[in-house]
């Protein structure tokens, strides 16, 4: 365990090495949340409610999820299917580690540096600025949790992505595709609830919305916490027996065609 955690804290510090990488996620960020209290400002002067959620939860929902989905942001996807395409991933399964693990716990470091030094500073600032309040403080706690379990599902998804480059030339169009999807499902873009039944139907039964909507439904629609972070632990147990079936059927694949 302790090479996992160290390949996580090296993770962490080769991207404090560029400092620009930090500026640009804040400048970003602040870009982004302005853009969005803008838009929903037009609106709330129009309408008391939207959906029936009133003007201080549809900010304290969008500050969340650009929130969720900083902390979240992985690239294993793109690092599996390169090391694939470029044969590195034969140097990697030689090592006594599994790649899936240290591949999980680089995206747990970039996930740490992501917290630390991009979505913490940006939210606190917006939460004095913009006077918004959070009701019951001790629900942080299963949103933590909740964060937790979705950076190891996203991470799990996006593992999978990249496992594709087993039997592609390139994974590239398939990462696009899930970004596009994931994006929609997820909650990111709006909440869930602003979908037609049919629509929140689908997403009840993909991963995406475990990601970024149900921790962030825990302080904002006062979701069941417990209900949430279970089906997010089971989604992370079902994906797990996924990754194993399809990497060892693409490492399979690899050894017939290497000789």
């Amino acid at each position: 365990m302790s090479k996992y955690i160290f390949g996580m804290f090296l993770s962490l510090k080769k991207l404090k090495i560029y400092k620009s990488n930090i500026y640009i996620g804040l400048f970003s960020g602040a870009v982004y949340l302005i853009s969005i209290f803008s838009i929903w400002n037009c609106i709330y002067k129009e309408y008391n409610n939207v959906a029936g959620l009133d003007e201080n939860t549809i900010y304290l929902y969008y500050i969340l999820s650009w929130f969720v989905s900083t902390i979240v942001s992985t690239k294993i996807d793109r690092e599996v299917s390169d090391s694939i395409k470029n044969g590195e991933i034969i140097n990697d399964l030689i090592k006594p580690i599994d790649y899936f693990t240290s591949k999980l716990f680089n995206s747990f470091g970039v996930s740490l540096f992501n917290f630390l030094y991009k979505a913490l500073p940006l939210i606190i600032v917006t939460f004095i600025i913009m006077k918004i309040k959070i009701d019951k403080i001790i629900l942080l706690i299963p949103f933590s949790i909740s964060i937790f379990f979705g950076i190891i599902i996203n991470a799990e998804i996006s593992y999978l992505t990249g496992v594709i480059g087993f039997w592609s030339i390139s994974a590239r169009g398939a990462i696009h595709f899930k970004e596009v999807i994931q994006k929609i499902f997820s909650g990111a873009l709006v909440p869930l609830t602003f979908f037609p039944d049919s629509i929140q139907k689908i997403s009840n039964i993909l991963p995406f919305d475990k990601i970024i909507y149900y921790p962030v439904s825990i302080l904002t629609t006062r979701g069941s916490y417990v209900n949430c972070i279970g089906i997010q632990f089971s989604w992370c147990f079902l994906l797990f027996i996924i990754i194993k079936i399809v990497f060892n059927n693409g490492i399979n694949k690899l050894t017939v065609q290497g000789g």
